[in-house]
Formats: structure tokens, C-alpha cells, sequence
């Protein structure tokens, strides 16, 4: 006689969570800090638009820090949706999480001063945060470095055009620094900004400039 097929009954699975495993992956994504390497090498083409740079970069911006990309989940969203609202004041919790992430940068010097970035969207939000960084850190709050208003909003794509855009057209801060400056800014996208930017404070006699952007795009 032919056995019929027996398919085996349907298991039964736990739908509940180890306690200590959410509790852990919760933690994974709060937790703050995006490495952000810095531009190594200058776009080709710039001596076409009478941009007198090319080769490797040896005046940028040292390896930086991002609290979270805005695509992450956890913070990412929080912060995805604080960029979202009108320039307002940094709430307290966007300081206290730069705590962590400065704590654990392992810098080979210590910034003294801090510096704002002011070439996002939120210029409030960032000059409130880097003015709270300072107090925070006991570090001298250097002031803005921004663009001149006059200019043209920098909406090139192209690496080389982007440039181009940027170059030269920095200003401030108006207090100098002998020691490393934390350079606080909002979104982090192709890396060109902070780089011409991190240029001009070198080229005022600052050793070193250390990105802290509150997000980075991708």
C-alpha cells in the first residue's frame, strides 16, 4: 500500500523579543557618529575654469564627524525631521548628542576654538550649537565663516564647477585660533564646501579644522 504524503503541521514561533537584544539594537540606532573622510584629491578640469588648484589636497579638513546620515533609522529621522522645520535655536538634545561623538572622535589634538559654518539652511541652528559646543567643551567660540551674500547660491553638481563656485569667496571668522578648530556646520553632501572652507582657515595660520556636521546626506 501507497502511504499518502505527510506534510508536516505548521510550527509554532515565539513572536516575543530578548529584552536585552532590543535594548541593544535600540542603542545601535541612537547611537551617534558618522565618520566623514575627507577630500583627498581636487577635480580635473579646474585650470579650464580659471581655477588656478589641482592635485592632492594637503590644506583640507581632517577626518570628520556627522551625528547620523539622514537615511539611518533612529537618530538619522530625528534629525531628518529637525532639518525639516524652520531655522530655530539647537534644541538641548542635539547638543547632548555631539557629547558622545566628540568624546570618542580621538582626535590627536584637542580643538580650542570653535567656528560655525554658515552656508546651509540653518544658519540659527548651527551659530546655537557651536556657541553651545564651545561652552560645553570650555573651548573659545570663534565665530562664523560664511560666504558673501552678494554670490550666487552654489548649485553645481560637477565636482569641478562646484569648485569653481566655492573658491576664494570665504570670510570670517574674525578671531584667529593657534590650536585646532571644530567647524560646525548643518548637512554634509559632496564634501566640496567644508573643504574650500577648512582651506580658508588653514590659509589664516589654523593647524587643523575638524568637521562636525549635524547630518550627512548619503
Amino acid at each position: 500500500m501507497n502511504w499518502p504524503y505527510l506534510r508536516p503541521g505548521p510550527q509554532r514561533r515565539t513572536t516575543s523579543v530578548d529584552s536585552g537584544a532590543l535594548t541593544r539594537a535600540r542603542e545601535a540606532l541612537e547611537r551617534p557618529g558618522v565618520v566623514l573622510p575627507p577630500r583627498r584629491q581636487r577635480p580635473t578640469g579646474l585650470a579650464k575654469l580659471d581655477v588656478p588648484l589641482k592635485g592632492k589636497i594637503a590644506d583640507g579638513p581632517a577626518e570628520g564627524r556627522a551625528l547620523a546620515r539622514l537615511t539611518d533609522l533612529g537618530l538619522g529621522q530625528k534629525l531628518r525631521a529637525l532639518l525639516a522645520e524652520p531655522d530655530q535655536d539647537a534644541p538641548e538634545w542635539l547638543a547632548r548628542a555631539c557629547v558622545p561623538v566628540l568624546r570618542e572622535w580621538g582626535w590627536d589634538d584637542r580643538p580650542t576654538g570653535v567656528a560655525a559654518l554658515l552656508t546651509g539652511e540653518h544658519p540659527i541652528l548651527v551659530q546655537s550649537l557651536a556657541r553651545a559646543l564651545s561652552q560645553m567643551g570650555r573651548m573659545d567660540y570663534l565665530g562664523e565663516l560664511s560666504r558673501d551674500e552678494a554670490l550666487p547660491t552654489v548649485t553645481a553638481q560637477n565636482s569641478a564647477y562646484r569648485v569653481a563656485q566655492l573658491w576664494g569667496t570665504f570670510s570670517g571668522p574674525s578671531t584667529a585660533s593657534d590650536g585646532p578648530v571644530l567647524l560646525v556646520a548643518d548637512l554634509l553632501g559632496t564634501g566640496w564646501t567644508i573643504t574650500e572652507a577648512a582651506r580658508h582657515l588653514r590659509s589664516s595660520g589654523v593647524p587643523a579644522v575638524l568637521p562636525l556636521a549635524v547630518a550627512s546626506a548619503g
